[in-house]
């Protein structure tokens, strides 16, 4: 029974592995797709979003990333 109970722990290990890696390469990835990579891109996301930050999507957002 042991090697049962250590099979499902390494396959929801691998799960979750995987789903995190799928999760923040999926968000790199969005954001460098949102953002691009330029010289005037800023340090960070506020920085970037500042301008905008009247827009309701952008305060939400913003909120998020805070919270």
């Amino acid at each position: 029974m042991d090697g049962c109970h250590n099979h499902r722990h390494l396959a929801v290990a691998w799960r979750g592995t995987v789903l995190s890696f799928l999760l923040y390469g999926s968000v790199s990835v969005l954001g460098v797709l949102a953002f691009g990579v330029a010289e005037g891109q800023k340090d960070s996301l506020i920085l970037d979003l500042m301008p905008v930050r009247k827009e309701v999507h952008v305060l939400i957002s913003l909120l998020a990333v805070a919270w």
